[in-house]
């Protein structure tokens, strides 16, 4: 493309100012392209709420002027690709496409073929932006046009200001004010006094009411609805001022037919107001200013006309808000007594923000501590965290993800999904995302990081635009993760205001998580001790009831030994006498044990000693029997509550099963087979025998079967 000269740019510059309406302005330019390039389409496109064509024009047909859907212009282009130009085509040189927007990756598989379409931003008056957009032949050799000329940045410029002029001259406020009659004054001003008595009450009533607000956005509510329902004005709506971005955002407004709407999404720059509107926000004496015959807008579209006022909400001379008001509906004159009245009430309402804006967010930070100090564990924290979120802060998505211990994974704990619902996403397990969000937050001052346009994600995929918001959790420790949130469901803008709060909530958040770990692990490291010493109590028990066994048992039978014998009998005789019922005992002996031992070995000799013991348990098998090892070869069964007849029966038993244990000697002479030589007595124990007296009668009876030839039974009955 060819430089423009001097005298075509003076040329082109006198003809587009020749122009007194922006139709033949816009064709104008567009027949310079098409005659300059080989376009096949030239699109003049602005942005609003969505992009609108206000003019188009295909090579070879006639232009096409108005407000146009993409659609209806025939313009098949992503609405993400016109951000892009729109947002980050301002410095690049003309008919840039989207390949040169710089930090800029798209897909080139989605995208790549929309590289034939080239951008040129205007820059308008008031910092609004127009976009001329080119669709060339596909495949045709277009580059930038050289930065070195800057006849083309000052032709298009030239262009974008002769729109803006035309659009000004359409749109001048008019100053046409009919007044009264002299003769009908007097009586108008004592009827509006009188007016102005009843509006000063009901705006008593009303105050009362905005007090009573139990949250911010109740008072943004009623402060609009009072202003139509109790003031008697036809339209109000509530714009709260970020000075840090120069911005203002909605709250609640008023529809072209009276009824309340939610405004939150709005985000307008304070330059797009009226000169006399920015002029008057740094004149801290002027809070009332109103505009007559003037153009009325909902939201940035023109809907009527009438006047327009806007009444200043100032914290000390610094204002915080405004209300717009209007009388699009009814169209009734403005009063000098309402103006009164809304000075009035702007202070007022002014007196009502300021204080519970900061009784508000202290409260809240006050509650949220107290509820996540009865968290149980830390994902509790965090899912009563995203709930207050949520239901207190009104953020349309929030998530919490905690981190690894040198913070290079997150894992999720509770968020919101694409409809806004409280969901648990503790399955989100991933490394951290290394995007300029997440390390402007983590190394940010600030600890946080706020990024408007950003994308917005769910698990790791796109799915929309808007702002985005990251809080780096921070403890004394380190980070303990991030806290995310953005306005994927209802667009509201962010104020600076709003963004501390996050930041201050999100200080609270990492506070009470670092508490809960701390004490979660004091908890574990308790319960382990705890185990521990259950786990050692466990093993002292038990092994003490082996050290008192084997401090009661024989160590080769199993049988009570000598010790635990003498303790029974002790026990058994004291119950005995108190009961005067008769104690038995019998003792026998193994017959000829010595030639055994010597015949078959010390091993045999053991292996016999526990048969005879097993043979002794199974007859004498009460529970108070007490079955013992005395003593090498010799046993003796203690028998509670047994007379001699029942001991001799016992006996009796006990010969006969060991008799059927059939263990071989060879050495005996009294049998073949291994005998036991046995000694019974019995007594009633009283204060005139003794526990010694007892056990000489059985081994007296024992040693006289033993001398009678062994292998037998003597009873020995008491004197």
């Amino acid at each position: 493309m060819q430089p423009i000269s001097d005298h075509e740019l003076t040329t082109l510059e006198q003809k587009l100012r020749s122009f007194h309406d922006s139709q033949p302005l816009a064709a104008c330019l567009f027949e310079f392209i098409f005659t300059r390039t080989p376009a096949q389409a030239t699109y003049l496109i602005r942005q609003e709420p969505d992009f609108k064509v206000i003019s188009f024009q295909k090579r070879e047909q006639q232009a096409k002027h108005g407000h146009f859907d993409l659609d209806e212009a025939s313009l098949a282009i992503p609405d993400e690709m016109l951000w892009l130009f729109f947002q980050r085509g301002m410095q690049l040189a003309p008919f840039y496409n989207y390949q040169a927007i710089p930090e800029l990756s798209l897909d080139e598989a989605k995208y790549g073929h929309f590289g034939h379409y080239r951008g040129i931003n205007l820059v308008q008056l008031h910092s609004e932006q127009l976009l001329l957009f080119i669709e060339f032949p596909q495949g045709a050799e277009m580059e930038q046009a050289d930065e070195g000329d800057p006849n083309f940045v000052a032709l298009f410029h030239q262009f974008a200001l002769a729109i803006q002029v035309l659009e000004l001259k359409k749109n001048a406020f008019q100053q046409n004010f009919e007044r009264d009659r002299k003769e009908g004054f007097l009586q108008d001003e004592i009827s509006r006094q009188k007016i102005f008595i009843e509006h000063m009450s009901k705006l008593q009533k009303v105050n009362i009411k905005l007090s009573d607000c139990p949250d911010l956005d109740s008072l943004y509510l009623n402060a609009v609805t009072s202003i139509r329902e109790e003031l008697g004005f036809d339209r109000a709506s509530l714009y709260l001022i970020d000075h840090a971005t120069q911005t203002m955002t909605g709250t609640y407004g008023t529809d072209i037919r009276g009824v309340t709407t939610d405004e939150y999404r709005a985000n307008l720059k304070l330059s797009s107001l009226a000169p006399v509107f920015y002029e008057a926000l740094s004149q801290p004496n002027e809070n009332l200013i109103v505009l007559d015959d003037a153009p009325l807008y909902t939201l940035d579209e023109i809907v009527g006309k009438g006047w327009n006022a806007m009444l200043i909400l100032r914290d000390g001379e610094h204002p915080i808000g405004w209300l717009a008001i209007d009388n699009l509906i009814n169209k009734a004159p403005l009063h000098e007594y309402q103006k009164k009245l809304l000075n009035y009430y702007g202070a007022a309402l002014a007196q009502q923000l300021v204080r519970r804006r900061s009784e508000t967010d202290l409260i809240f930070l006050n509650n949220a501590i107290s509820e996540m100090s009865n968290a149980n564990s830390v994902l509790d924290v965090c899912h009563i965290a995203v709930k207050l979120a949520r239901t207190k802060m009104h953020l349309d998505r929030v998530a919490i993800m905690l981190s690894n211990h040198d913070n290079t994974r997150l894992s999720g704990t509770y968020g919101t999904d694409v409809k806004g619902a409280l969901v648990d996403e503790s399955y989100y397990q991933a490394e951290r995302p290394d995007t300029e969000l997440m390390r402007l937050a983590t190394t940010s001052s600030k600890s946080y990081c706020f990024m408007d346009p950003a994308p917005l994600y769910q698990d790791g995929k796109i799915i929309g635009y808007g702002w985005n918001i990251v809080v780096c959790l921070r403890s004394q420790d380190g980070i303990v993760g991030y806290l995310m949130a953005d306005n994927l469901l209802h667009r509201r803008a962010l104020n600076s205001g709003q963004k501390e709060l996050i930041r201050l909530f999100g200080l609270n958040v990492a506070q009470m998580i670092a508490k809960r770990r701390i004490e979660e692990q004091v908890l574990a490291l308790n319960a382990d001790l705890e185990a521990k010493v259950a786990k050692r109590t466990f093993e002292l028990e038990t092994l003490n009831k082996k050290l008192e066994a084997l401090s009661i048992e024989d160590s080769l039978t199993g049988l009570h030994n000598r010790r635990s014998f003498e303790q029974t009998l002790d026990n058994e005789w004291h119950r005995m006498q108190r009961l005067a019922k008769p104690l038995c005992l019998i003792m026998l002996d193994v017959d000829y044990f010595k030639q055994f031992n010597d015949y078959y070995g010390h091993l045999s000799g053991d292996a016999c000693l526990k048969d005879i013991a097993e043979a002794l348990t199974q007859v004498c098998h009460r529970a108070t029997d007490c079955c013992t090892r005395f003593g090498g070869e010799e046993f003796i069964v203690l028998s509670p509550d047994t007379n001699i007849e029942q001991g001799q029966a016992m006996a009796d038993k006990i010969q006969q099963a060991i008799a059927e244990l059939n263990i071989p000697h060879q050495e005996s002479k009294a049998d073949s087979k291994v005998t036991v030589s046995i000694g019974i007595a019995a007594l009633i124990p009283t204060t005139a025998t003794t526990k010694e007296q007892l056990i000489e009668l059985a081994d007296k009876a024992m040693y006289e079967a033993k001398a009678a030839g062994r292998n037998r039974i003597i009873a020995h009955p008491a004197d």
